[in-house]
């Protein structure tokens, strides 16, 4: 015995998932980029990337300079550390002098 009604339900839910198959076909066509354009893109971020990387030896560059100072600045704080050390040993010598001298 042949069901036409089952065949009918066959066809109707094979036909409803053809629709669903095509819409999905038809937003990847509509949503999915082309080779032309992903090839562009990555131009794009290839330049990107090298103006970044040039970026970051400017700064890489400007901390080097900043650490040179600092490190100039220090160690002509222990300069004057130091004279200033030699110097009260200096004095404390000519107080001791002075005061024996009397």
């Amino acid at each position: 015995m042949f069901n036409f009604f089952n065949m009918k339900t066959k066809e109707g839910n094979l036909n409803k998932k053809l629709d669903e198959v095509l819409e999905i076909v038809h937003f990847i066509k509509d949503n999915a980029a082309t080779k032309v354009e992903l090839n562009e893109l990555r131009v794009e971020l290839k330049e990107e990337i090298g103006v970044v990387r040039d970026d970051l030896q400017g700064v890489k560059s400007d901390l080097q300079k900043v650490k040179n100072e600092m490190l100039d600045h220090v160690d002509g704080f222990i300069k004057l550390y130091k004279n200033q050390e030699s110097e009260n040993a200096a004095l404390g010598m000519r107080m001791l002098r002075l005061e024996s001298s009397r």
